[in-house]
């Protein structure tokens, strides 16, 4: 299941004490916000690990608006019992600085998780030698339903 959602005000500071009781390595990205790289949760861009019992305070401002999610950024590979696989993930929702973020009748938070069996990490990749997944990156954002929309696109 996913975690607790979080309700964030845009541009107000807040501290956010992660404590980490997974039994292994972890930490937390937070996605669509604008982040000192330390503070991102991915270890790519400088943020540290935290270790097993231990905690880290993520001190950010939250921008910009809108709904977002966090999730663990440990490596979990093919274990189902760790990371987003586990339920590590949550929303993050970013209320406007200017006021009311709109009307509406209910507020329906949905999450769908899907695992792709042949997908590895970047740091797999750097460790042996390439596996042939049948996936394709698009070389410009646009995609269709069946991938890629009439665009180069380039094998990785």
């Amino acid at each position: 299941m996913p975690g607790t959602p979080l309700r964030l005000r845009e541009g107000k500071p807040v501290r956010i004490n992660v404590i980490n009781d997974a039994g292994y390595p972890n930490l937390i990205h937070w996605h669509g916000l604008y982040l000192a790289s330390e503070q991102d949760g991915a270890t790519e861009e400088g943020s540290p690990i935290i270790q097993p019992g231990n905690s880290l305070v993520y001190s950010i401002t939250p921008k910009p608006s809108g709904t977002r999610w966090y999730h663990s950024h440990a490596m979990a590979m093919t274990d189902l019992t760790k990371s987003t696989y586990s339920g590590e993930f949550g929303f993050l929702i970013v209320e406007p600085a200017a006021g009311d973020p709109g009307r509406y009748d209910r507020e329906v938070l949905l999450a769908t998780h899907l695992w792709e069996g042949d997908w590895v990490s970047i740091q797999d990749i750097r460790k042996v030698r390439r596996p042939t997944t049948g996936l394709r990156r698009c070389s410009m954002p646009q995609r269709s339903a069946s991938g890629c929309s009439g665009m180069a696109t380039n094998s990785r």
